[in-house]
């Protein structure tokens, strides 16, 4: 046998090595991808809260300076006042207006002020096409107004945005004890002592340090559709069954203001583990935040800066109530 027919095929030691050493690069080579693709993601997640940021700032400028309510008073969704908002239909429906259960959140409100289109707010794609699958469920129809149930197209958008609003502190919300006193024709005129005070800012000028102040975050939530209501005024965030990308309130980290009416109680806070497992942290555990990127959340504050933080930095209340004077600060009614 000639030396050129000896050699004419790899031996299986040689075979196992070349084997080996392609395992080894795709061992190495892999968790660099995966890491390059988040990055590239987490750039278009920073680029997109600043669009929305953006969009905030031009409402308050729009509006004279006032802030957007995250979860406006009953009278001004249900009734027929001079402080009513209704927002426009985006949908393929006659009526023109959205009132009711689809209008007692911020995102409508927001996406008919501004402009923005619903896949500018829902930006994760698998997100978009799941919710975009949902029918046109309509209720309370009256031919100038018309409302979504849970499970419509229309509710699974104005629910999951993907990036939450700073709600309890940030334009009021009804659902979380803003909004208690109310003079004629649905004119708010504050809160009473007994009921929190004047805890949220309703103005950019009531934002001492815009530059500190959380505006957006990342954020998750159980799916709205398999409730079959909005629940207590969207009181209760939903963190069971199918969590998806997106939800329309984030909550600070220490108990905050519950509750609708002339009482007030105290809710909330996050438990004690900045231990963050996609599938096994429940939503509501964090206050409905999403550290989806290495760890961190994508936020943006009420200065249109966007940047990066771990949960235990967004544990400081200061970056939650514009009155908060030290991290560990907790609620305190205001005159």
């Amino acid at each position: 046998m000639s030396l050129r027919s000896a050699r004419s095929a790899f031996t299986l030691i040689e075979l196992l090595v070349v084997i080996a050493i392609i395992a080894l690069l795709v061992a190495i080579l892999l968790p660099a991808l995966g890491q390059a693709r988040q990055t590239a993601k987490m750039t278009k997640h920073l680029a997109a809260i600043k669009q929305q940021s953006q969009a905030w700032a031009n409402y308050n400028t729009d509006y004279a300076g006032a802030i957007l309510p995250s979860a406006p008073h009953w009278d001004w969704i249900h009734s027929s006042n001079a402080y009513c908002l209704r927002p426009t239909n985006p949908f393929p429906n006659p009526e023109r207006y959205l009132h009711h259960s689809i209008a007692k959140i911020w995102t409508w409100h927001f996406l008919s002020a501004t402009g923005m289109k619903p896949s500018e707010m829902q930006i994760d794609a698998p997100t978009q096409a799941n919710f975009d699958r949902r029918p046109w469920a309509t209720t309370n129809n009256d031919g100038t107004y018309t409302d979504y149930s849970s499970n419509s197209i229309a509710a699974a958008y104005g629910a999951h945005p993907t990036f939450g609003y700073n709600a309890v502190y940030l334009g009021g919300a009804y659902t979380y004890g803003a909004f208690q006193r109310m003079g004629p024709n649905g004119q708010p005129t504050g809160n009473p002592f007994s009921g929190g005070g004047m805890f949220y800012a309703q103005r950019d000028d009531d934002i001492p340090n815009p530059a500190s102040v959380l505006l957006f975050c990342s954020s998750r939530g159980g799916d709205i559709a398999p409730t079959g209501s909005f629940g207590s005024w969207w009181m209760e965030p939903v963190d069971t069954g199918i969590i998806q990308q997106g939800w329309w309130s984030v909550l600070p980290p220490r108990p905050h203001p519950w509750g609708r009416g002339s009482g007030m109680a105290l809710s909330g806070g996050w438990s004690s583990s900045n231990n963050f497992r996609e599938g096994v942290t429940v939503p509501r555990s964090i206050g409905m935040v999403n550290p989806k990127f290495f760890g961190k959340a994508v936020t943006s504050f009420t200065d249109g800066h966007a940047d990066l933080k771990k949960l235990e930095e967004m544990r400081d209340m200061r970056m939650w109530s514009p009155y908060a004077t030290r991290a560990d600060w907790n609620f305190v009614a205001r005159r």
